[in-house]
C-alpha cells in the first residue's frame, strides 16, 4: 500500500515548522536528536513542545541559542533585557530557517509539555509578531537574510553574530559534517541535497558560485539542526511520496542581513521556480528559504490533495502571528487507489 505524506502550506513555511508538523505526526524527537547529535557540532539544543496557534494545537521545534537558551526564532520582546533574541520573524529562519510562528494565542504553551510522545520541552513561547524581523542587526547581528525557516525564522541566513556562529561554515563544511557523523545513507544523503540547494539559491542571489558561499544562512547552528532535523524525521516516517499545496509566501519587506528585501525572499524567489506560490496579502514572510527547499526535495509535485485514506494529522507551528493558525499541517495516509486495487485483488 502507497503511504502519502500530504503538506498544507497555507500559512507557509520554514525549516522548523516543517520539523515540528513530522515530530506532531510521531517522529521521533529522541531520534532527531542523536541524529543531529552525531554532527560533533557543540552548542546544539533541540526542543519541543506543544503550543498553540489560534485555536489550533501543534509542535514548536526549537533549536536554543546556546548563549541565551532561548528560542533562536524567539521575538526579542521576550526577552527582558535583552536578550538576543533573534527574530525570526516567522521565525523562519531564512537560511537560517525562519521558523513562522505565527503566535498568537499565545501559545498556550505555558508550559504546558504535552508530552505528545516527543518531549516536548516548554520553552516559553514567543509570539508577538515581529514582522519577521529578522535580522536585526543587533549587535549581535542576526541579521538573518530571512526569508524562510522557523526555518528560524525564515531562514536567510541569519548571519548571527553570536559566538556560536563565529565559525562562518560553507558548503564543504557541511559536507563533511554530514559526511563524517555516520548518519543512515538516505538521511545524509538528503540533508546535503537540501544545503545544495539552499547554497545553490543563495549562490544565484549574489552571484558567486555555490563552494564558495559561507554563510550564516547555512553554516549556522539553527540551520544544520533544522535541515538534519527534518530529514531524520521525513525518513522516520518512511512516506512512499510525498506531496504539497500551492506554498504561502506572504508579502511587504523583511530586514535581513543585506538590508531590507521584498518577500519572499530573493533565495526563496530562486527555490520556488516551479512551484505554484501565491500571498492573499499577509504582510510578513511566511516561507522561509529552508522551509521551502525541504519541500522542493521531498515533493513529488505540487496540487490540491490527492485521494487518501487519511491515517495522522501533525501541525507545526511557527512563531509569529499573521492573523491565522501559524501551523504547517501534514497529513499521512493511503493512497485510495492502491486501496481499491488491494481491495479488488482480495475479493476475487
Amino acid at each position: 500500500m502507497k503511504r502519502i505524506l500530504y503538506f498544507d502550506a497555507a500559512a507557509g513555511v520554514s525549516g522548523d515548522m516543517f520539523v515540528g508538523a513530522l515530530l506532531d505526526l510521531g517522529a521521533s524527537l529522541d531520534k532527531v536528536r542523536a541524529d543531529v547529535a552525531a554532527l560533533g557540532v557543540p552548542g546544539i539544543e533541540l526542543h519541543a513542545r506543544k503550543v498553540i496557534r489560534r485555536g489550533i494545537a501543534g509542535t514548536k521545534f526549537d533549536v536554543l541559542d546556546p548563549v541565551s537558551r532561548r528560542p533562536v526564532d524567539e521575538p526579542e520582546e521576550r526577552h527582558p533585557h535583552g536578550g538576543h533574541a533573534h527574530g525570526h520573524a516567522h521565525g523562519h529562519g531564512h537560511p537560517q530557517h525562519h521558523g513562522h510562528g505565527h503566535s498568537h494565542d499565545h501559545d498556550h504553551d505555558h508550559g504546558h509539555g504535552h508530552d505528545h510522545g516527543h518531549d516536548h520541552d516548554h520553552a516559553h513561547d514567543h509570539a508577538h509578531d515581529h514582522a519577521h524581523d529578522h535580522g536585526h542587526d543587533h549587535a549581535h547581528d542576526h541579521g538573518h537574510d530571512h526569508a524562510h525557516d522557523h526555518d528560524r525564522a525564515h531562514d536567510h541566513g541569519h548571519a548571527h553574530g553570536h559566538a556560536h556562529d563565529e565559525v562562518n561554515r560553507g558548503l564543504r563544511e557541511i559536507r563533511r559534517l554530514v559526511h563524517g557523523a555516520g548518519l543512515q545513507a538516505p538521511v545524509a544523503e538528503d540533508a546535503i541535497a537540501v544545503f545544495e540547494l539552499i547554497a545553490s539559491a543563495e549562490a544565484k542571489v549574489h552571484g558567486v558560485s555555490p563552494e564558495s558561499v559561507h554563510f550564516h544562512e547555512v553554516g549556522a547552528l539553527d540551520s544544520i539542526a533544522d535541515v538534519v532535523a527534518a530529514t531524520s524525521a521525513f525518513h522516520q516516517l518512511a512516506p512512499d511520496e510525498a506531496w504539497c499545496s500551492a506554498v504561502h509566501v506572504g508579502c511587504g519587506t523583511v530586514r535581513c542581513a543585506h538590508g531590507v528585501l521584498p518577500v519572499p525572499a530573493p533565495a526563496t524567489s530562486e527555490l520556488l521556480k516551479g512551484i505554484p506560490a501565491y500571498s492573499d496579502g499577509t504582510r510578513g514572510e511566511l516561507a522561509t528559504p529552508t522551509g521551502v527547499a525541504l519541500l522542493r526535495h521531498f515533493c513529488t509535485g505540487f496540487s490540491a490533495m490527492p485521494p487518501l485514506v487519511v491515517e495522522a494529522v501533525g501541525y507545526g507551528a511557527g512563531s509569529k502571528d499573521f492573523g491565522m493558525p501559524g501551523v504547517f499541517r501534514a497529513t499521512l495516509g493511503a493512497s485510495t487507489a492502491k486501496v481499491a486495487a488491494l481491495q479488488a485483488a482480495g475479493s476475487r
